[in-house]
């Protein structure tokens, strides 16, 4: 009876233990909210709103897709960097950098179907705002793409 009484207890004890444990165990996630720039654009961690200059257009082209009719590749000069994620790389601006445009350096009106967004495409010595995105690469080096951008004043 007294062997009885000890596993009850202790299969009450575990129940007890286990419903109040589970009661709260809501985890708690801290969300990260993008930087911002100025202009209320929203940043990733690998990102940085920069004004930059084209400084040459590398003619090579892609096997397919968009870059095979199109540029897609080219130098730019950053002029100034407004704000920058906490992973975005890139240790000098005074030498041109190598881009990759994802829209292409061209007009993309009916370069691609259904983008919501037109670029009007991109010349030397045009300057522009843009979001850029650097990722790790080969060794301790980088690739920088632009996804969009704004054609500004020279």
């Amino acid at each position: 009876m007294l062997r009885q009484n000890n596993i009850i207890s202790i299969i009450a004890a575990g129940c007890y233990l286990l419903f109040f444990s589970c009661k709260n165990s809501e985890k708690v996630v801290q969300h990260k909210e993008p930087i911002k720039t100025e202009n209320g654009i929203a940043l990733a961690s690998n990102e940085a709103a920069i004004i930059a200059k084209v400084v040459s257009i590398d003619e090579q082209r892609d096997e397919s897709g968009p870059c095979a009719k199109a540029p897609c590749y080219a130098n730019i000069k950053i002029e100034s960097i407004s704000n920058r994620g906490s992973l975005f790389q890139l240790d000098d601006i005074s030498n041109p950098l190598p881009v990759y445009f994802a829209f292409t350096l061209s007009p993309t009106e009916g370069l691609f179907q259904g983008i919501k967004t037109n670029y009007p495409g991109l010349k030397i010595n045009d300057k522009f705002e843009a979001k850029i995105q650097s990722r790790p690469a080969l060794g301790d080096k980088f690739t920088y793409t632009i996804y969009g951008y704004k054609k500004t004043k020279q």
